[in-house]
C-alpha cells in the first residue's frame, strides 16, 4: 500500500511539474521578410536562413553576418565588426495618382473624404476638430483645413472638389 501511495504521489509531482514547464512556452509566429541586407554593396543570403519579420522588427540570422565578417563567433558570443549593416525595407507601392481618387457625381469631379483622411494618416498626418464642423490636419509644418462648408454630402459620403484636392493635398500624399 505504501508503494501505491508513493506513485501515486510520485505521479502527480511529475504531472504538475510538467504542467507547470509547458505554461512556459511562448509561439512567436515569424514571417519571410522582404528586405534584403547589404554588406558593402553585396546582398547576402543564406540558404535556409531567411531574413524574418515579426512585430515590425526585422530579424537577420547571425550565420549570414558571421559569413559576411560582420560578426565573428567566440564560443556562444558574436562580436560584432565596425562595418555598418543595412537592412533595405520593403519595397514601396508607387504614388496613386491623382486620378484614382476621383469621383464623378452629377458631372462634377470630387474625391471622398475617407480617402483622403486614409492617405493623410498613412503619412503620418494628425487630425484634430477645429469645432463641430471643421478639421485640421498636420504634420511637422504642413497643416491642411477642411471646411464642411466646402464639402459636398452624396449619398452618405462627403466629398471635397477634385480641383482643390489636387492643388492642397496631393502634394503632400
Amino acid at each position: 500500500m505504501k508503494k501505491y501511495i508513493a506513485g501515486i504521489f510520485t505521479g502527480i509531482i511529475i504531472t504538475a511539474a510538467i504542467t507547470v514547464s509547458a505554461a512556459t512556452v511562448k509561439q512567436y509566429i515569424l514571417t519571410p521578410s522582404t528586405a534584403k541586407v547589404f554588406v558593402n554593396g553585396t546582398v547576402q543570403t543564406e540558404q535556409g536562413q531567411p531574413v524574418l519579420e515579426y512585430n515590425k522588427n526585422t530579424y537577420i540570422p547571425a550565420s549570414m553576418l558571421t559569413k559576411s565578417g560582420v560578426l565573428t563567433k567566440n564560443g556562444n558570443n558574436y562580436i560584432f565588426d565596425s562595418k555598418p549593416v543595412a537592412a533595405v525595407p520593403k519595397v514601396t507601392t508607387p504614388k496613386k495618382s491623382a486620378e484614382s481618387y476621383l469621383q464623378v457625381i452629377n458631372n462634377k469631379n470630387y474625391v471622398r473624404y475617407v480617402d483622403i483622411y486614409k492617405s493623410l494618416k498613412d503619412k503620418g498626418f494628425q487630425f484634430s476638430a477645429i469645432n463641430n464642423e471643421d478639421i485640421k490636419a498636420a504634420k511637422d509644418n504642413e497643416t491642411i483645413m477642411f471646411y464642411y462648408k466646402d464639402s459636398f454630402y452624396y449619398n452618405g459620403i462627403s466629398y471635397i472638389d477634385y480641383d482643390f484636392f489636387v492643388q492642397n493635398i496631393y502634394p503632400l500624399l
